[in-house]
């Protein structure tokens, strides 16, 4: 059986090149002693678009797309995985709205990254996703982000939006079915040894530093 409270959301975005860019993170409910159903999983992806949907259509670039947000179960670690996890998909389809500036379009390995801390100090509850890649020179000077920039100030604005999910946020996030549910880190080697796997994010926080994600290199030339 799926973890009790316990959901992946994944953001799908493709590039012009075909490169796909995937964001996960997850969420918890701590209330809830069962697996979120497939109508909260499409609440939850639906909710969370209207939230902050155009939020990270403007961090992505006008040279891709941003295609869906899926939500799932997570798997017992536990258990022999012949047990159905739900998932729901969201369709959404929609081209970046970010420019890609004056400048020359850079390598779509350079990006930003975000980080997810939690007040627990072991290495297990740490998290981060690499942001859609910059496409612009004009965004980063040396290894560092400009905040000036535009893909700076889409990506502040990303950080603000997610921010909201945490536990104990000023601003929460909205909706009957999301704002019930936490940023979180979730340490599958903790679940497997039936220790505590759930973390709630405390911060989210943008790295000044840009990564260079070679794994976004593969299938070009």
């Amino acid at each position: 059986m799926p973890l009790p409270g316990l959901a992946q959301f994944q953001l799908l975005s493709v590039l012009d090149s075909g490169q796909h860019v995937v964001n996960t993170f997850h969420v918890v409910k701590p209330a809830q002693s069962t697996p979120p159903d497939l109508g909260q999983l499409g609440a939850l992806a639906f909710e969370f678009n209207q939230w902050i949907g155009q939020t990270y259509l403007n961090l992505c670039s006008n040279r891709s797309t941003f295609t869906s947000i899926t939500t799932q179960q997570v798997r017992d670690p536990k258990v022999i995985p012949t047990d159905v996890v739900l998932e729901y998909e969201f369709s959404i389809g929609a081209r970046g709205t970010r420019p890609d500036g004056s400048g020359t379009v850079s390598a779509q390995e350079i990006c930003g990254l975000i980080q997810y801390k939690t007040p627990n100090a072991s290495r297990r509850f740490r998290g981060h996703n690499f942001l859609p890649p910059c496409l612009d020179d004009k965004a980063y000077s040396s290894e560092s982000l400009l905040p000036a920039s535009t893909y700076g100030v889409a990506t502040t604005a990303w950080v603000a939006k997610l921010a909201a999910g945490v536990i104990d946020a000023q601003t929460r996030w909205t909706g009957g079915e999301l704002s019930g549910w936490s940023l979180c880190c979730y340490s599958r080697a903790a679940a497997v040894q039936d220790l505590p796997y759930v973390a709630n994010v405390s911060k989210v926080l943008a790295s000044t530093r840009l990564r260079w994600l070679r794994s976004r290199a593969r299938g070009t030339v």
